[in-house]
């Protein structure tokens, strides 16, 4: 009996190895599959991770992207000065085209009165002439050196007679009686220091007629206190005039009496008078006292 105990315990002994090393294997393998997923997750993981950092790199780009440099500042604050600067000089142009622009039109529309007024003027130049003329040839005949009325039957002209009452030179004055007054029609004189008498031929010196001056060479011009009146052109284009003397009795000055005088000419007036409101608003260097 005791062979057959024997074997029967190595076969048991033999058993029992054999399931421990089949339980060994069992759980060895059981640790390899459980080990296995773990890498699988680590590697899922490592490259779930992965782009995540390059999203974080993207947002980093996407972040200095929005987040100019201080050159590219500079340049763009350059640029809109460059802009403003440019609108600025467009709308100084804009305003010095629009004033050329209204300055000519200015002075076309004063040169075209200035020719409507210069071709009525030499209307009047040629009935002054025939009355001249005809004064002349009165002269003649007349003794005593008074002067009468002009016949209008006697104008070779057959124009209209002047609607004045008598016409005279005296000295370097034309004038007209105008309601027992002269009104100075032309300085025929070749001085260039005028005083003007304030009576001429016992006839008080009213006013300085149309023109009466025009174009002449006279550097200065004194005007009586007898004045009232300084009429259409009277001192105009007379481009050597630098200073004139007007009193405070002169109440109106018409259109155009100074002009093409020169911007230097001085007007010698009393304060608070009609003549230095006139001047200042003229633009005219005025001396007043």
């Amino acid at each position: 009996m005791k062979p057959l105990n024997l074997k029967l315990t190595a076969i048991a002994l033999s058993c029992l190895l054999l399931c421990g090393s089949m339980t060994a294997c069992s759980s060895k393998s059981q640790t390899s599959s459980s080990k296995a997923p773990a890498a699988n997750q680590s590697q899922t993981q490592t490259q779930t991770q992965k782009p995540s950092q390059n999203s974080s790199n993207k947002t980093e780009t996407s972040t200095t992207q929005k987040q100019p440099s201080a050159t590219e500042d500079s340049t763009t604050q350059g640029t809109n000065n460059d802009i403003n600067v440019d609108a600025y000089n467009e709308k100084i142009n804009y305003y010095m085209a629009l004033v050329e622009t209204l300055q000519s039109e200015i002075v076309t529309i004063k040169e075209e009165n200035y020719i409507e007024e210069n071709e009525y003027k030499a209307r009047i130049k040629e009935l002054e002439s025939t009355v001249s003329q005809l004064l002349d040839r009165i002269e003649l005949i007349v003794s005593g050196g008074v002067i009468t009325p002009v016949d209008p039957s006697q104008n070779e002209s057959n124009t209209q007679p002047p609607s004045f009452d008598h016409i005279s030179t005296k000295n370097v004055f034309e004038y007209v009686v105008e309601n027992g007054k002269a009104v100075i029609t032309k300085y025929v004189g070749n001085d260039v220091e005028v005083d003007i008498p304030s009576r001429i031929d016992n006839y008080t010196v009213y006013a300085i007629g149309e023109s009466a001056f025009q174009n002449s060479d006279v550097v200065s011009v004194t005007i009586p206190n007898t004045v009232r009146t300084i009429d259409w052109f009277a001192f105009a284009g007379c481009t050597s005039l630098q200073s004139i003397t007007i009193p405070s009795s002169v109440t109106l000055v018409e259109y155009g009496a100074f002009d093409y005088c020169p911007k230097s000419m001085k007007v010698n007036c009393k304060k608070g008078s009609y003549i230095e409101a006139y001047a200042h608003s003229w633009g005219m260097n005025v001396n007043a006292e």
